[in-house]
């Protein structure tokens, strides 16, 4: 078996990649540790009973209180992003922003970016309507700002269109986020792809973020369009459990 890496096989334009670490704003803040110390305190009373479906349920929940806090309605995220967007829609370029939650976040977000008058991709609209929005976003001049779950736009589209691409939130498969970027960057490119992670600092993201480092250089080294995302094939039981200082339980080590 012979395996060619795209950046082999193809001459395409760079893609620039570049980490954007945010400070969570103060409401968020205050939302993020409430809601972290009161996790914990459910996780330890499970004992024993305690699974991995509890940790990524707080997980979840904290990672979405980083994308955008429901109680104050403020982002960090959201305040770069409307930083970075005048400029991109005034040189005409478009723009790619990717998350692993429709409804908790990008629902929450288009409306707060409604200036920029954004457009919403989902897995829960009609194949023929998800085609509309891909031909107007690659040919019309209306949508500039393409909201896409990474699940319904991370394989097969065609997006060449867009210029600039911000991941809201992170998979823990890395090679799915380049996937969701490879839109973009892919034949009939003609210009440099900007792509940002957007990180918040001192969070569950940051942690998460420097577990990965390791495995992320190693899914680059092998191959670099890997598509299993099932999350025992990125993190071990030991490894998730640790992101809250608890171990595993004695019956369910393996």
């Amino acid at each position: 078996m012979l395996r060619r890496r795209k950046a082999d096989a193809l001459k395409l334009p760079d893609k620039v990649i570049d980490e954007v670490w945010l400070d969570l704003t103060p409401h968020q803040r205050v939302s993020y540790q409430k809601a972290e110390k009161e996790g914990v305190v459910e996780l330890n009373k499970f004992g024993d009973t305690v699974t991995v479906t509890h940790v990524l349920a707080l997980i979840t929940k904290l990672k979405q209180i980083c994308n955008v806090d429901l109680a104050s309605g403020q982002s960090c995220k959201v305040d770069y992003l409307k930083d970075q967007l005048p400029q991109a829609v005034a040189q005409n370029d478009k723009v790619l922003v990717f998350s692993q939650y429709p409804e908790k976040t990008l629902a929450v977000v288009g409306p707060m970016l409604q200036e920029f008058n954004p457009s919403y991709y989902t897995g829960a609209m009609s194949e023929r309507k998800r085609a509309e929005m891909v031909r107007e976003f690659q040919g019309g001049d209306r949508c500039n700002v393409l909201l896409m779950s990474i699940k319904a736009g991370g394989l097969g589209l065609t997006l060449t269109r867009a210029r600039y691409v911000f991941h809201f939130d992170l998979w823990w498969n890395p090679a799915t986020a380049t996937q969701a970027e490879d839109r973009a960057h892919r034949i009939g490119q003609t210009k440099t792809v900007f792509v940002n992670y957007l990180y918040s600092r001192n969070t569950i993201e940051e942690r998460i973020y420097r577990m990965l480092k390791t495995k992320r250089a190693l899914f680059n080294q092998v191959v670099d369009d890997l598509s299993d995302s099932h999350l025992e094939k990125a993190i071990t039981r030991e490894e998730l459990f640790s992101l809250f200082d608890l171990e595993v339980p004695q019956s369910k080590r393996s």
